[in-house]
């Protein structure tokens, strides 16, 4: 509420919460909604998301963040740009129940197992749903005045999780590892925004590297064999999988050296030994031990360009992603950025491939094309083939 009360008057901020029907359908519903897009959504049978619009003053909302960002994305001539780099990479739905290994004997070709996460919700996303139930929201999220605006006010610098948020990391925890575990990645690489870190750290809690593992509570062991104990795992901040960058405050990076001192089980080592290779948003660092620390990045006036964000994100799977020694690695990161993902940068395909060679669609399973939801995660056998 100390978060809320420095964007929002006393009165307003009662107005606003007081109502069971917001609080109801922002701890139940939201769940399955998204920053910036009136569009709701249902769930098919297999799990699907699907679209379902709202009607406003008599008219139809004209489509989703998804459906807007799709044709952006059309608009800036990113999406034929996976057809013409040089490494073709290509993604499908996991199957747990494949047990053949990975072929990476192909020096032209590699195989890993990525799961990909969106974050929890995050203050921000909540605040738009409060607007949005009051039908304050603003018509244009990338306005620059702050006024009108509340997305561009520096309250909002680094969102971090809401409680609800927090619950839905725990409940994907619960789920995946609650038993025998689901995976088993050996690696976790997350965004360095604040609700990315609390994200991976909640979701994968039993794997973070200032837990004791061996003291976890195990299952009764019947057969005299050690049970299996979890191990540690890295867990590596990237900034090439930051949300899209400019304008929106929530987007903003807070210093490296703060993050940190705040979430020490994270390794920002990256942030001291990479360069910067002359490939900025809009900047030309001049002192590149300051541009790991602050987020000199970010332009607080210009939405960052398609063919940028494409880039960084091709960047991260093909020069850091591909080129890992693990066969199996978790990444947490944000909406926008994994829709860009799937659409423009790999060839998602709705099947996977069985021990024995056969398609077959995992039962459960999201179109990898679809908007991925709050704390939404997906596991993917992607692919990595020199042209």
């Amino acid at each position: 509420m100390m978060f809320l009360s420095r964007l929002f008057p006393v009165r307003t901020l009662f107005n606003l919460t007081a109502s069971k029907k917001i609080n109801s359908r922002v701890n139940a519903s939201y769940h399955d909604r998204h920053l910036f897009g009136r569009r709701m959504f249902s769930t098919t049978d297999n799990g699907t998301p699907t679209a379902k619009s709202t009607v406003k003053n008599n008219t139809t909302t004209p489509s989703s963040h998804g459906d807007h960002l799709l044709q952006w994305l059309q608009k800036e001539g990113c999406l034929d740009l996976k057809y013409e780099r040089p490494i073709k990479i290509i993604a499908e739905p996991w199957n747990p129940l494949n047990t053949r290994q990975q072929d990476n004997d192909n020096a032209e070709t590699t195989t890993k197992v990525i799961h990909f996460q969106r974050h929890g919700q995050g203050y921000h996303n909540f605040i738009y749903s409060l607007l949005d139930e009051k039908g304050e929201a603003p018509s244009n999220v990338y306005d620059i005045n702050p006024n009108v605006n509340p997305f561009v006010r520096s309250e909002l610098i680094d969102a971090p999780l809401t409680n609800h948020g927090r619950h839905q990391c725990q409940e994907q925890h619960e789920y995946n590892f609650g038993d025998i575990g689901k995976m088993n990645p050996e690696l976790i690489v997350v965004s360095p925004l604040t609700r990315c870190l609390e994200t991976s750290l909640l979701t994968f809690q039993h794997l973070r590297p200032s837990k004791n593992c061996k003291q976890q509570p195990q299952p009764k062991n019947t057969n005299n064999t050690p049970p299996k104990q979890p191990q540690a795992v890295p867990f590596i901040a990237h900034e090439d999988l930051r949300e899209e960058m400019g304008l929106l405050l929530c987007n903003k990076r807070r210093p490296i050296t703060e993050l940190a001192c705040t979430f020490p089980d994270i390794d920002f080592s990256l942030y001291y030994h990479s360069t910067n290779n002359g490939d900025n948003h809009n900047h030309h660092h001049k002192n590149n031990e300051q541009w790991h620390d602050q987020d000199t990045l970010f332009c607080p006036t210009t939405r960052e360009s398609a063919i940028h964000q494409s880039k960084r994100i091709y960047r991260f799977l093909v020069d850091f992603l591909a080129l890992r020694n693990e066969s199996e690695i978790a990444v947490v990161g944000h909406s926008a950025w994994l829709f860009h993902m799937c659409h423009g940068v790999m060839e998602c395909r709705t099947t996977s491939t069985s021990d024995d060679g056969n398609s077959i669609k995992p039962n459960n399973h999201k179109d990898l094309l679809s908007w991925f939801g709050q704390a939404d995660l997906r596991s993917m056998k992607v692919t990595f083939i020199k042209k």
